[in-house]
């Protein structure tokens, strides 16, 4: 329940911290003010004031945010092509992969570069059923994009079309 919860939190943290820093281009060019402070925190300090909660402090407090967001960006861009050339882009956006960090994507795009979509996504069901078939094991997350870290780490392992024991299954089950 708590690495469940953890991951939530951090997965909304990462989806605000995009959206900040997709601001922060409109921001530079629409807005003296942000430009200004933008321009004052890079000789100062990429870290933002946490005093009090005034104008300028909330003002500080977005343009560090907002780089963290810019470094975040260029890092999840590479895998996020990968995955997309892979898989296509209406993969990668359906299943909301900008929003689930950089170390979730390098892992999707570690395991997509063995598949094909049609083979992957067939592997990645299995895995899921199976995941859910085994008791103690986390739930599958509901919404748009169930797929869990060790999902792709098995999917990664999956080579080949051969029957595959998921790691760390108890009963040491094939699957298909």
């Amino acid at each position: 329940m708590c690495i469940q919860k953890r991951d939530e939190l951090l997965e909304e943290s990462d989806k605000l911290v995009l959206r900040l820093a997709a601001f922060e281009n409109v921001m530079s060019l629409e807005c003296v003010s942000y430009k200004g402070r933008k321009d004052r925190a890079r000789l100062l300090s990429n870290r933002p004031r946490m005093t009090e909660e005034d104008g300028a402090a909330k003002w500080d407090r977005f343009v560090g945010v907002a780089a963290v967001g810019s470094d975040a960006i260029s890092k999840l861009l590479p895998p996020l092509k990968v995955i997309s050339v892979q898989w296509g882009k209406d993969f990668v956006q359906h299943y909301q992969l900008a929003g689930k960090g950089q170390h979730y994507c390098n892992e999707f795009s570690t395991a997509v570069k063995l598949h094909t979509r049609e083979a992957g996504v067939r592997k990645l069901n299995q895995l899921l059923l199976r995941r859910f078939q085994i008791p103690g094991r986390r739930a599958i997350r509901v919404g748009v994009n169930p797929i869990e870290p060790v999902d792709l780490q098995n999917l990664a392992s999956w080579k080949d079309f051969a029957p595959f024991v998921k790691e760390g299954d108890p009963d040491g089950t094939r699957i298909r």
